[in-house]
């Protein structure tokens, strides 16, 4: 149908380049090929293509064969958008959309990083480059990239969602905390700072909508029971018994069904209790023995401990 419609605009518009490349687009979407249009589009000169014209075309030849010809034709028309429209943030997505697409990730993440230095807005870029650091452990990055991707989104593309850029903000602000608390890198008092910063932005994304509300309902949890220490023995809201008979299952499950592990871990946080600033360093290593050095199972195992019996 969409395609159907474009055709009719071109035959009205032959030269609208936002129309043409809208029909290749959606022909690829329904397995169709419109190689007269492909090449009605192609004889009208790059410099007069707009931002459209651009982002579908790359994107429909993305939707075709992974091949070297797709590939070398994607990446030049792509660069050809970059010379031509140097201040679209969206040229850089395109290329680093179609190096993603081809397995040329660190290549992929320097055409972000160009965009970041580059360009003064960078919804996009900043937010997929926030991801990857992430990803990669560079916390303080993975902050900076985020804030921009916030400051970004006031006047830039609303396919950023900001609940989305502040959560990603402040699950690297509690990643960076936890590094540094587990590695003794910093005290928990020299960590207040960043912590309420982390809750800030989970709080702020859960009033935006962000989609995953119950992983940060977990880690402000977790993050006040940091900055406001209180005793293991302290009841919390209860669980209902289906959530707890399903998160019980999966510590478990992280503790190979062994439980006299479990016993024993629960034992140790019995005697540590009350947890507090000073021992929450012993605290966090409880947790990390019993995941057996699993820094990643540690915080797992730490997160459904706390909801089940805390």
């Amino acid at each position: 149908m969409a395609v159907a419609v474009l055709k009719k605009g071109t035959a009205v518009f032959p030269h609208n380049t936002d129309l043409l490349a809208g029909v290749v687009l959606y022909s690829t979407k329904i397995g169709s090929n419109e190689k007269e249009t492909e090449e009605n589009l192609l004889r009208i000169p790059k410099e007069q293509w707009n931002w459209r014209a651009f982002t579908f075309y790359i994107d429909a030849v993305n939707n075709g064969d992974r091949n070297n010809e797709n590939y070398s034709l994607a990446l030049d028309t792509a660069e050809e958008y970059i010379r031509i429209l140097p201040n679209e943030e969206r040229a850089y997505m395109a290329k680093y959309g179609t190096l993603e697409r081809y397995g040329e990730h660190e290549k992929a993440k320097a055409v972000l990083e160009e965009a970041d230095q580059n360009l003064g807005m960078t919804a996009q870029c900043s937010f997929t480059l926030c991801e990857i650091y992430k990803m990669e452990g560079a916390y303080e990055e993975a902050i900076r990239t985020a804030t921009k991707a916030i400051i970004s989104t006031a006047e830039s593309q609303p396919s950023v969602n900001i609940s989305a850029a502040l959560a990603e903000r402040a699950f690297s602000r509690d990643a960076l905390v936890q590094r540094d608390i587990l590695s003794h890198s910093r005290s928990i008092d020299d960590c207040i700072e960043d912590m309420q910063l982390a809750l800030e932005d989970y709080q702020i994304a859960e009033k935006l909508g962000y989609r995953h509300d119950n992983i940060i309902q977990t880690r402000i949890r977790i993050l006040n029971s940091l900055i406001h220490p209180r005793d293991i023995n302290e009841s919390s809201e209860e669980m209902d018994d289906e959530t707890k008979k399903n998160a019980l299952l999966s510590l478990m499950a992280l503790l190979n069904m062994n439980k006299q592990r479990l016993d024993e871990l629960l034992s140790s946080l019995q005697k540590l209790s009350p947890i507090t600033q000073d021992n929450h360093e012993e605290y966090l290593q409880l947790f990390y023995d019993a995941a057996e050095g699993d820094q990643e199972k540690a915080k797992q195992i730490q997160i459904l401990v706390e909801n089940i019996f805390m």
